[in-house]
């Protein structure tokens, strides 16, 4: 028969011997302040840990192929309006640099051949057209083409790109160069 170790009640195992390793561990926390509580909810964050990796690796293996297509389109939108703006502004650019040229045109008195570069950057439209399409009548007018000038600003009145202010600019300068041009009646 075998022999009982001092302390040891009758019928209980030896110490680690049918008792698996990780009750122990947990009776032998227990004896040093530890609560079992803590045990098992550490078991349960893991495995709700594992549940949600396996979630969202499902979830990437049905629709991830889709999220990088998703940021690869954007990534291509971005890009394109980064391209559009920036061929925007160079048209900007050129348009600026062939109005200033016309100004030293004019200061230079060579009125027919700014007038010209007004009529043409006039056309392109844009800021630089508008200002231009303003000189290009101011330019009919001081040659003394009124009727070209009257039908610069009318032309300039009607566009509806034009802000409201300066309609009504190109209005007021319209009626003034047609006054000049109209002869007084006698009555």
């Amino acid at each position: 028969m075998r022999r009982l170790a001092a302390g040891a009640r009758f019928g209980s195992p030896p110490p680690g011997k049918y008792v698996s390793q990780p009750v122990a561990a947990a009776a032998r926390f227990c004896g040093r302040g530890f609560r079992a509580g803590v045990f098992v909810s550490d078991i349960f964050r893991e495995i709700d840990e594992e549940l949600r990796r396996d979630n969202l690796l499902k979830l990437w293996k049905l629709y991830g192929r889709y999220l990088i297509g998703a940021v690869i389109l954007a990534l291509l939108v971005a890009g394109g309006i980064v391209a559009w703006r920036n061929h925007q502004l160079t048209l900007r650019q050129a348009q600026s640099v062939r109005y200033e040229a016309a100004l030293s045109l004019l200061r230079e008195g060579k009125d027919a051949e700014a007038a010209k570069m007004f009529a043409s950057v006039g056309e392109e439209g844009g800021g630089y057209g508008q200002l231009a399409a303003f000189e290009a009548a101011d330019l009919a007018a001081k040659s003394g083409d009124a009727k070209a000038a009257v039908a610069d600003y009318d032309k300039l009145a009607a566009s509806s790109d034009l802000d409201p202010e300066l309609r009504s600019a190109a209005t007021l300068l319209s009626v003034m160069n047609g006054f000049a041009d109209s002869q007084p009646s006698t009555g």
